[in-house]
């Protein structure tokens, strides 16, 4: 197994003049999850500098034709690291961790959809839809159905990720596609995203993800700015 401070660190950075999340996601990242270089693929806000840019002009695509389209952009470019970690700018790494970090999902697919129903009045988003047709595609291929669709960082392969996009061109749901197809295994982990607003038990949690609004308004939000103060090499 390769050594994690060899692996590089891929952001999917929407376009944005701020992101505080970002900023502060790069701090713990410096601190607790040692990588090779980090890269961003799409926007950069101000203030914050990577190690090496992509800009992707993505105007005028959906979530997933931007997800797409970042993903085959990342794993056709040779100078990224054959096996990279693929973070979202709202994750943040809460202790220090080493090589030691196994892929981790959240029971099965269908269990998230549902609990995503039951939130929204039992009615389906088109997020929902393509995770349906995620587990549809992958049940007709004769693969499991674990959910990837987590809150924490996933070691991707260049190579493999694009035989799963020339697999199934048009579904979502990209890291369970990813997880089950290479039948990656893992642990069943609970997911880390917290939308509440008030107090929760997350201190001794590994890994932490917010919304927009527990980031800015939330308990969780001033636990992580509190938390890491000082800034990263990334930020000017």
């Amino acid at each position: 197994m390769k050594r994690q401070n060899r692996i590089d660190i891929v952001y999917f950075v929407k376009q944005s003049s701020t992101n505080d999340e970002l900023k502060y996601s790069l701090r713990t990242v410096e601190k607790n999850w040692p990588c090779f270089r980090v890269w961003f693929c799409g926007g950069c806000p101000d203030g914050i500098k990577p190690d090496i840019m992509m800009r992707l002009n993505q105007s005028g695509l959906n979530k997933w034709e931007k997800v797409r389209n970042s993903i085959i952009a990342v794993c056709k470019n040779d100078e990224i690291t054959e096996d990279f970690w693929l973070f979202n700018d709202d994750f943040f790494v809460m202790k220090k961790r080493k090589a030691d970090f196994v892929p981790q999902y959240n029971g099965r697919i269908i269990d998230y959809v549902d609990r995503i129903k039951k939130r929204h009045h039992d009615s389906h988003s088109e997020y929902t839809v393509r995770l349906m047709n995620t587990i549809d595609a992958l049940e007709k291929a004769g693969f499991g159905t674990l959910n990837y669709e987590v809150h924490k960082p996933m070691l991707i392969n260049r190579a493999k990720a694009l035989e799963v996009l020339e697999r199934f061109p048009e579904i979502g749901g990209f890291r369970s596609l990813y997880g089950n197809y290479w039948q990656v295994g893992g642990e069943n982990q609970h997911d880390m995203k917290i939308k509440e607003l008030g107090a929760f038990d997350w201190e001794n949690w590994e890994f932490l993800s917010t919304a927009d609004k527990s980031f800015r308004e939330g308990e969780v939000g001033k636990y992580v700015r509190e938390k890491f103060k000082e800034r990263s090499r990334l930020e000017l």
